[in-house]
This record gives C-alpha cells, sequence and structure tokens, in this order.
C-alpha cells in the first residue's frame, strides 16, 4: 500500500553514519515525519483476527527526510534499535520492525519500505510497504519465523518478480498471483527441508478454489450470464490453471520425492454454476424471527440481539435459536425452543424464488436430524437448525463481509429475498454432499501413490475426507489417530 506520512517538525542536531562515514546536516536540516501504518491482517499471524471481524491496527513510526549532499532533500532515513538505514528514491529498505498492539495481544511486524516520491524541498514524500509479515508466534522453532520473512522466502507482491514463465498470465493477476505463490512455497519447502530435514510435509494451495469462485460458472452453458466469449476466456483461465498446479506438483515431485516417499493429493471440495443469491436473513426478519435496527455510523442494518428469536450464520449454515440459559442476552424460554425451531423450519421450507416457484433450499432441518451428523457428537455443537440450498443458489457475492449477520446493508435488507449475482457464479459450502449441476459436482480429488498403495486402482465408492488422516497414518507406521471419525482405505492398499 502507499502512506502518506504527517507533516515535517525539524529535528537539529541528527547525527547520520552512512557505514563510517558522517553526513553533514548543517546545510539542510532533518525533517522528522511520523508514519501510520494501518493493517487489517498480519501475514502469518491469522490468530490475531476473527472471521469477517478483522479489527484494524495502527502503529506510528518515525522517519527523517535528509540531504546527503546538502543540496537538496534526496533521501530518508529510518532508526530502529541501534541500527540506521538512508534509503534514496526507487531503492526499498532492509526490513523494519513494528509491534503492533491488539486485542488477541502484541505481535512483532516486519515489512520493507520503498521510497518512491521526495520533493526537493522534502515537504512531499510518497512511501510503499510491502505486506507486513509476522516475525513471531506462527512456527516452531520460532526464530524460523523472522528468519524466513529476513531470507525473501514467503512470497510478497510487491518484491516478487515477473519472469518469463509468468508472461501467458500478464492479463490474468489471479493467476500471476498464484505462479508467484507456487515458486514461493517452493522456495519455503526448499529453505526448510535443508535447515530440518523434514519428514512430512502438508501443504496447501488455494488456486482452484478462487478460479472456480470467479470462472467456474461461464463454462456452463445454462448460466444466465453465459457467452461463447465468456466460455472461451474462463476455459483458457482454468487451463492456465491447471498448468500451473501441474508445474507446481511436479516440481515438488522432483525435488523431494523417490520411490520411497507417500504423495497424497487430495482437494477438500468440487464447485458449482451458481448465480442466485439467497437472503437467510431477510427470510427471518419477514417471519419475525430476526430483528435489525439502522446504525447512522455503519450506514448499515445492526442485528437487535434482545428482540431477535433466530439468528443466521451463513458459512456453515446454521441457525442458532437465541436460547435464554446458553446465549449471551439470549431472550427464547426453554419452553418455546421447539416451537421456534418449527417456526425457523416453516419460515425456510415455505420460501419460493419468485422467478421459479421452487423453494432454494434443498434440506432444511433440526440439527439431531440431519442424515450427515445427526446423532454424532458434532451435532451438539453445531446450530440448531441445519439448513442447505439447492444448486445454482448461493450466499457469497465477492464481499466477504456480507457473510456476517450483525450488520446488514440497506440494499439486501430493503430488496428481495432472492435475486441474480453480479459477480460470484461458482460457490461449494452450501450443498449436500455430492450435489451435482450438469457435468459439475461438489466432490473433491483424491490421488495417492507410495510405497504401500495399490497401483491404477480407481476406487469406484466415495470415500469421505476424514478418511485421509487415518489412511496416511497407517501407511507411514502410525496408529490411527484415537478419535478419528474415518477409516483406512484399505481397498486403496496392496
Amino acid at each position: 500500500s502507499c502512506v502518506y506520512s504527517t507533516s515535517p517538525s525539524l529535528r537539529e542536531n541528527l547525527l547520520v553514519f552512512v557505514g563510517d562515514e558522517k553526513l553533514d546536516l548543517s546545510e539542510l536540516p532533518a525533517l522528522k515525519y511520523r508514519l501510520s501504518i494501518k493493517a487489517s491482517r498480519i501475514a502469518g499471524s491469522k490468530w490475531l483476527y476473527r472471521d469477517f471481524t478483522e479489527e484494524e491496527i495502527t502503529v506510528s513510526a518515525e522517519f527523517y527526510v535528509i540531504s546527503t549532499g546538502g543540496e537538496r532533500y534526496d533521501a530518508v532515513l529510518f532508526t530502529q534499535e541501534n541500527s540506521t538505514q538512508v534509503v534514496k528514491v526507487g531503492e526499498w529498505s532492509r526490513w523494519l520492525t513494528c509491534v503492533f498492539r491488539t486485542s488477541a495481544g502484541s505481535i512483532k511486524g516486519m515489512f520493507k519500505a520503498k521510497l518512491e516520491e521526495l520533493s526537493s524541498d522534502g515537504k512531499f514524500v510518497k512511501i510503499r510497504l510491502t505486506e507486513i509479515f509476522a516475525a513471531e508466534k506462527w512456527a516452531y522453532p520460532e526464530t524460523l519465523c523472522k528468519e524466513l520473512v529476513e531470507e525473501g522466502i514467503l512470497p510478497d507482491a510487491s518484491l516478487e518478480k515477473v519472469v518469463d514463465e509468468d508472461k501467458a498470465y500478464l492479463n490474468y493477476p489471479i493467476l500471476l498471483s498464484y505462479a508467484k505463490n507456487a515458486r514461493a512455497l517452493l522456495r519455503l519447502l526448499t529453505y526448510i527441508n535443508s535447515k530440518l530435514k523434514w519428514r512430512l510435509c502438508f501443504l496447501h494451495y488455494h488456486i482452484f478454489d478462487s478460479l472456480n469462485h470467479h470462472y467456474l460458472g461461464y463454462l456452463y452453458k445454462d448460466l444466465p450470464a453465459y457467452t461463447e466469449e465468456k466460455y472461451e476466456e474462463a476455459l483458457r483461465v482454468m487451463e492456465l490453471g491447471w498448468k500451473i498446479a501441474d508445474r507446481f506438483v511436479g516440481e515438488i515431485l522432483d525435488k523431494f520425492c523417490d520411490k520411497d516417499t507417500l504423495v497424497v493429493v487430495v482437494s477438500d471440495h468440487g464447485c458449482l454454476p451458481s448465480w442466485k443469491m439467497v437472503s437467510v436473513r431477510k427470510i427471518l426478519v419477514e417471519a419475525g424471527l430476526l430483528e435489525y435496527k439502522w446504525d447512522d455510523s455503519l450506514k448499515k442494518y445492526r442485528v437487535v440481539l434482545e428482540k431477535t428469536l433466530a439468528y443466521p450464520y451463513y458459512e456453515p449454515s446454521y441457525i442458532w435459536v437465541n436460547l435464554k440459559g446458553r446465549e449471551a442476552g439470549g431472550v427464547v424460554e426453554p419452553s418455546r425452543y421447539e416451537e421456534v425451531r418449527d417456526e425457523v423450519l416453516s419460515a425456510l421450507r415455505s420460501t419460493k424464488d419468485p422467478e421459479t416457484n421452487i423453494c432454494p433450499f434443498e434440506l432444511a432441518v433440526r440439527k439431531e436430524e440431519d442424515p450427515y451428523i445427526g446423532g454424532k457428537p458434532q451435532a451438539e455443537t453445531v446450530g440448531d437448525i441445519l439448513y442447505y440450498l439447492k444448486p445454482s443458489y448461493q450466499f457469497w457475492d465477492g464481499d466477504v463481509s456480507t457473510l456476517d449477520s450483525e450488520a446488514v446493508s440497506k440494499e439486501e435488507m430493503e430488496g428481495p429475498v432472492v435475486w441474480r449475482a453480479r459477480k460470484i457464479f461458482g460457490t461449494h459450502a452450501y450443498y449436500t454432499p455430492g450435489a451435482r449441476l450438469g457435468d459439475f459436482t461438489v466432490n473433491g480429488i483424491f490421488l495417492m501413490k507410495g510405497p504401500g498403495v495399490a497401483k491404477g486402482l480407481e476406487l469406484k465408492e466415495p470415500i469421505r475426507l476424514t478418511d485421509v488422516a487415518p489412511t496416511v497414518a497407517h501407511l507411514i507406521g502410525l496408529r490411527k489417530p484415537k478419535k478419528c471419525d474415518g477409516r483406512i482405505l484399505y481397498e486403496a492398499l496392496r
């Protein structure tokens, strides 16, 4: 991000050394600035924020505008503890550190600064910052956190260079970003392997989730927004994405694997074309189960919990009864619990899409009646009502904040219950397992090779994600985890 500082103040008698050489600041005294740095996320420190309610953290850092030649201001000076560094226009600083204080505690963040512009009188300064990386609390041994940042191992859009293979992606920022990310992950694996000689490595690569959300829908010829031109572009982007991922997996196999290595490639879901938004909030409001009030400071409607009987989540798709004695500020007496659940189910099941006259919900049930987790221990930790959408319906259209039911836009509150999406035409989180639309499915993929694995076998029956961990444990000589729900896939072994 580009950051502009506050107005400067004169700083007399500042001693500045570049190496062993003292700079003469007698003709043009240093100008002191205060840099305001805002961060809503710090890379590597996910523990700092809650889903959809990222707090904005602001810190101030001082720097000086100086003249290295005595004629005009031409550089900035960063001072930290016992070190100083002079940065001229077009140059990046070395790594700088600030302490960010949050509601979850304090954490050191590291970043670089580039001096992009500086007026000769020192009154205009433009500085660009890299992403802010956590320097602690996300790796073991903890010294690895700072080490990986300083060595430039972690991905950063500001510092990552474009290479020849990226030329095919220059018109698609999403592809360019993931190509760079793949190279950074390979650097990370290589570096950690050289230091720690890891025996077990598992990693996450997000490329297909992003591509599916933005492009998959255009591959479905019954999508209302479908055109041949959009189809061809989406197909090209998806194919390029597969090439990036294929190269990434191939390099991992070449660099880190041999005949005795177990390799597992698994996705947590597939994706369905989608193009219709549904407001469960609006459904509950119209049923008298959920209350909102306009908040002029937010310019949104904010939930009124003391008048709310049922509160919806979108990811995961649960509805909680605002039960007295269980929820903070609960208002529903335990004697009315089932009555409220009945009202919620009735509201969902009676909803109709005005365009098609069909209900957008595939299934809406009490948690104990859910066919997938009902009767299992997990049922005690989920919402009181679970609901699933029919294919083509969705809750998300590109703005993550809309998944939080605490505050709702005026547009949604005053609009219809069902409307056409504008940005996102591929979704996966809201459907029953195995849901399909045309040739598309929410099922994931599972590939495995290595010692003990049957060669050339294609499993005919679906497996569950919970089967992966016990199968891998078995193949590397560990006992099945005691509380694991899954089973060992003996049919895939030899």
